[in-house]
């Protein structure tokens, strides 16, 4: 029998042994496995000869980080026809409209592979997608890839650069211990016009806003996104949450605005926005009602997409309370409002948001979604409690996703609580303690950005921001590794010292490291290099500290830190043997960027001959030009309207700078 968990069930507790009613003494053996992601297994608990007189085991089973659970029972080489109990057998789970535990085909957990099927990359860009198999021992050979791609072997990485638009299948045979094999075909779509080639950015306005969210908040957030910078660094989303809605909809099925919260209509919110540079979105629910209780979409699909393109929206999250736990229904509920967006002649983003139970990873992008949400709602704490998803949570729900994340499909740890300092609402709930330290909040922010999660901000944009704040969601070395255009989540490399070790590799070859220090006390750890499989054996590389901006010369082999409680180290490493040369001076460096006609010229300055990857984007991340040079400046063509506004990012030996411009 075999168990699937849905992310939400602490224990598992029985009483097991043969019953009295065959009375034969045969022999039965019996097993209890549990299984996690990337083919993790363990037996917990297992006896092999019980008789009809022998004593019950009473088992108590930790199943918090499982997947499944696998009860096995077989004879035990004779015949025998006893009668096997799992008596009194229950579990705990925690109820947040969460599902509760569901038995499953054995044929769901047999060897295949465990990485997305479907990929994305951009025409041109560099791309990597990692193929991991499920069970461990398994081998994994790769055919038919298309002109550009090549197996990394060693790896298990499907990388190089496709330069031609269109849709390519390759085969994925991948054999277990056991000699069982399967062929898979996997599919990757090359576009210039991915709906979200890196991730989102942007603010939501649940946390602290709740049921207050009106066209005064709307514009008062908008404006606050640009005063402060926040969209120049990156953040152009602004999405309302629950609790817009009148009380019903009008006659004809329509949704409607509550109109004292926006007298103007929601389509003059969504107009005040984009005047300010920044993209609209919405919310919705895939149940009868909201989370909130108000009005959801299903049944009124097309009405309600068609509306929103009336509305000029970009966004749609989409929550699915009140709406049935299978995962088949689930995903036909949203493919059936992913297909009515497409059909409403508006380009609007679906947002999935059903908490990672159904495991959207491994079907949203098939939908047509560019991201979805792997958690319940994160709090504003280190550690949850009660089903609550503080810091260590969200690591324990992200750690093993990252074959499922790329360009157009990411992985979403929700909406992040730097800047709320305990101020929230919904964001202070099930927590062990409400409010984190800045070290912490420099976690989350360290974390989001080496996952490619949607960097979503949730704090009240209607008051001032702090200094220290704005320089934790705004520090461009960090967003720069969010924003990298291979869109991978980074790889999670075990705990060693009570620390967690993250890798990631990035689109102009550097790599990112984070080290998570999850001890209460300052800890020492050592970045062994032969831990990480992103960099080469026996090669030299420049260290980046990116939260000090600072460059800490070229390391070998290991380097060890001090990391204090509950911080974050992050590091970007450029090969020293590919640049041949130090560092550029931070302090004296710095880039500049014009415009002339379809031109766009970017200098860097006293970058003493390093080399640059330069690259241009529009405000989703569209790639319009790309290059490398050692000279001071670099020109590039672009092609896009006059008055397209412009990002341009540039990695120099391991230092990540960004502008924003205006072509003209």
């Amino acid at each position: 029998m075999v168990v699937k968990l849905n992310g939400s069930v602490t224990k598992f507790r029985a009483i097991c042994g043969i019953d009295d009613e065959v009375n034969q003494n045969g022999d039965v053996a019996w097993r209890v496995t549990l299984l996690g992601e990337g083919g993790s297994s363990e037996v917990v608990a297992e006896g092999n000869a019980l008789r009809t007189d022998d004593e019950a085991t009473e088992l108590d089973i930790d199943l918090a980080g499982w997947k499944f659970l696998v009860l096995d029972v077989d004879k035990n080489g004779v015949d025998s026809y006893d009668h096997f109990d799992w008596a009194n057998a229950y579990f705990e789970y925690v109820e947040q409209n969460s599902t509760p535990p569901v038995t499953v085909p054995i044929s769901t957990i047999d060897a295949g592979l465990d990485c997305a099927t479907l990929y994305f990359a951009q025409p041109g860009v560099k791309m990597m997608q990692f193929i991991r198999p499920t069970g461990d021992g398994s081998t994994v050979t790769v055919e038919g890839l298309p002109e550009g791609l090549t197996f990394d072997t060693r790896r298990s990485a499907v990388t190089g650069i496709v330069e031609n638009e269109g849709e390519y299948t390759y085969k994925v045979t991948v054999e277990n211990a056991a000699g069982h094999s399967t062929v898979t075909d996997v599919k990757i779509v090359v576009s210039s016009n991915l709906q979200m080639p890196t991730p989102m950015m942007g603010w939501l306005s649940w946390n602290v806003v709740e049921g207050n969210i009106s066209q005064k908040v709307v514009e008062q957030v908008a404006d606050a996104m640009v005063s402060t910078g926040l969209a120049d660094a990156g953040y152009n989303n602004l999405i309302i949450d629950d609790l817009w809605h009148a009380d019903s909809r009008d006659s004809a099925g329509n949704p409607v605005e509550d109109k004292t919260k926006f007298p103007k209509g929601m389509k003059a919110a969504a107009d005040y926005t984009h005047s300010k540079g920044l993209r609209f979105g919405i919310y919705s629910d895939g149940g009868s009602k909201t989370c909130a209780g108000r009005f959801g979409s299903f049944g009124y699909e097309t009405e309600d997409a068609n509306q929103y393109a009336k509305w000029d929206v970009d966004v749609l999250k989409y929550d699915y309370c009140n709406a049935p736990a299978d995962q088949a229904t689930c995903i036909e509920r949203y493919k059936a409002i992913s297909d009515a967006l497409k059909a409403s002649g508006r380009d609007i983003t679906l947002y999935v948001c059903e908490w990672g139970v159904r495991e959207p990873w491994k079907w949203g992008a098939e939908i047509g979604a560019p991201t979805w949400r792997c958690t319940y709602d994160t709090r504003d704490c280190w550690e949850g409690k009660s089903g609550g998803i503080g810091i260590l949570q969200s690591i324990a729900g992200m750690k093993d996703l990252w074959p499922y994340s790329g360009p157009n499909r990411f992985n979403d740890a929700d909406m992040m609580c730097v800047g709320i300092n305990g101020t929230g609402k919904s964001s202070s709930a099930l927590c062990v303690k409400v409010g984190m330290t800045k070290e912490e909040y420099r976690t989350q922010m360290s974390l989001w950005c080496m996952w490619a999660s949607p960097l979503t901000l949730s704090f009240d944009l209607t008051k001032p921001i702090t200094d220290v704040d704005m320089e934790i969601m705004s520090n461009p070395e960090l967003i720069a590794i969010n924003q990298d255009r291979m869109g991978l989540q980074a790889k999670y490399l075990g705990e060693k010292n009570g620390c967690a070790l993250f890798a990631k590799d990035l689109e102009n070859g550097d790599v990112a490291v984070a080290v998570v220090n999850l001890n209460n006390r300052s800890t020492d750890y050592t970045i062994d290099f032969s831990d990480i499989d992103a960099l080469e054996p026996g090669r030299k590389y420049h260290f980046r500290d990116c939260w000090a901006a600072e460059d800490l010369g070229v390391k070998e082999n290991s380097f060890t830190v001090n990391i204090p409680v509950h911080a974050t180290k992050v590091y970007r490493l450029t090969d020293a043997g590919v640049t041949g040369i130090s560092p550029i001076n931070v302090n004296e460096s710095e880039m500049t960027v014009t415009t002339s006609g379809n031109q766009v010229t970017v200098n860097v300055s006293n970058s003493d001959n390093a080399m640059k990857r330069v690259i241009v984007s529009d405000m989703v991340g569209r790639v319009l030009a790309v290059g490398s040079t050692r000279n001071d400046s670099i020109t590039l063509g672009v092609n896009a309207q006059e008055g397209t506004i412009l990002m341009v990012n540039t990695v120099c030996n391991g230092r990540a700078m960004t502008a924003k411009t205006e072509l003209n």
